[in-house]
């Protein structure tokens, strides 16, 4: 007994009781035999050509995917391959951008420098002379007056 793909089982039927007239003709039970060892066999092989051809169909299937994932992996590889080449020729331009941001800031230090040296050029340093605590510019100016 074997099974086909969905599960069924498959058998010969043998007819019950002799096919012979009774004559006692051993070469032909002998040919019967073989000839359903030979039906086993063919059985048996059929089972395995449906279990073939199953795997064969899952194979085909999962060839199928394996195609797409590759061809998905292609085109990925490609966008990143884009998108690296975009990248490098705007890291130039960023360079160049960020230098000349750079020499602007130290521009501009230079500046901020010259100018606090210039709004204290006229500023007069007094050393000698202590302060009061709470001292105001009213008591400041009131003390330059005394000076003189």
């Amino acid at each position: 007994m074997t099974e086909d793909l969905s599960g069924n089982k498959l058998k010969r039927r043998r007819e019950e009781g002799s096919q012979t007239d009774g004559c006692g003709d051993s070469s032909l039970a002998e040919q019967i035999a073989e000839i359903n060892s030979k039906l086993d066999n063919l059985l048996n092989i059929v089972c395995e050509f449906d279990s073939l051809k199953t795997r064969l169909t899952e194979l085909e299937e999962e060839s199928r995917k394996l195609k797409e994932a590759s061809e998905n992996t292609a085109n990925e590889i490609s966008n990143l391959k884009t998108t690296t080449v975009y990248t490098c020729a705007n890291m130039g331009a960023t360079a160049r951008e960020l230098n000349g941001l750079k020499e602007e800031v130290e521009n501009l230090k230079r500046r901020n420098i010259k100018l606090e040296a210039y709004t204290r050029r006229e500023n007069i340093k007094i050393f000698g002379i202590e302060e009061s605590a709470g001292e105001t510019n009213e008591k400041t100016c009131g003390n330059k007056n005394r000076m003189k």
